[in-house]
């Protein structure tokens, strides 16, 4: 038998009633962000229970996204923490659509190794997106891109994935894409859609693309796939056409007219090409202009 002092008798006896008297509790995962942000005093923040877990609220939608996003590395917190943007900001749509697309490709995770159940929760939530937040136009053509993509890219459902991209086509027209290069979802849209095509179909589609967007990044992309079907002499008579449509975009339409250069077997044809290239696209600084100029010129820099 032990033999406890008074004191060490006394100092049992209190840590046993403190563990009573303090149920445990899951953790909120609150005190990383009181750590990393001092100024905050948490009695002013409150929590909110969410699929079982207890998570933070933050004071405005856009701190409630950054926690999520940046601050939480598991993804059942984030996606937790993404469902109580969504129910205590449901004011702020901007982010509340936001939020529906991070808790949507959450549930997609690595489109490597699909889940296929997962992925039609994803395609729930991000299809009330335009119905919901009808206002957030970028965000709502975002959503339907995404429900094709994913019909497309997982499910392997072509035509299901092609009703989401008409969608996109016909009710966001011209709408920007929020992405870091100048794209329209239109554009994209329509880019998803050849995609899913073969051969003649799949150059033709890509052609008009390129033609009819010049400036959008997937006409970039339209272009690349337009080029590995045409022969030289299409390539040619493309170029010709495209020149006299007017719809010039320098560093598309130098890629094209660079391609009818190098195929023109005729001298004529050739200086042709080189001298609209060099007359119009000189003063453009960019490599890849200032690259072909170059090998037209028959310098290498």
């Amino acid at each position: 038998m032990i033999n406890l002092s008074a004191l060490q008798k006394a100092v049992l006896i209190a840590f046993i009633l403190m563990a009573v008297a303090s149920p445990f509790k899951p953790p909120c995962h609150c005190s990383g962000f009181h750590q990393r942000n001092p100024d905050s005093s948490m009695d002013q923040l409150k929590t909110d229970r969410i699929d079982n877990l207890e998570i933070l609220v933050l004071p405005t939608a856009e701190r409630q996204f950054a926690f999520a996003t940046f601050e939480l590395q598991d993804p059942d917190m984030k996606k937790a923490c993404f469902k109580a943007l969504i129910k205590h900001f449901e004011n702020e749509p901007a982010w509340c659509s936001k939020a529906s697309i991070a808790l949507a490709m959450l549930y997609v995770g690595d489109y490597r190794f699909p889940n296929v159940e997962n992925a039609k929760v994803a395609l729930t939530i991000l299809r009330d997106i335009p119905r919901a937040y009808a206002s957030q136009k970028s965000l709502c053509a975002r959503s339907l891109w995404l429900c094709g993509w994913i019909c497309q890219t997982i499910m392997k459902e072509n035509d299901r994935a092609r009703f989401f991209f008409d969608r996109v086509i016909s009710e966001y027209s011209g709408i920007e894409a929020d992405l870091d290069l100048p794209s329209t979802w239109e554009g994209l849209a329509r880019l998803q859609k050849i995609k899913m095509t073969t051969g003649r179909e799949k150059a033709e589609g890509a052609f008009e693309l390129f033609s009819q967007l010049p400036g959008d990044t997937s006409s970039i992309f339209a272009l690349s796939l337009a080029l590995q079907e045409f022969t030289d002499d299409e390539v040619i008579m493309l170029a010709e056409k495209h020149i006299k449509g007017g719809a010039i975009h320098p560093i598309h339409t130098c890629r094209l007219l660079t391609r009818a250069w190098n195929s023109s077997k005729n001298g004529e044809s050739k200086k042709h090409f080189a001298d609209y290239i060099t007359t119009n696209f000189s003063d453009i600084p960019t490599n890849e202009i200032q690259k072909a100029i170059s090998l037209i010129s028959g310098r290498n820099k």
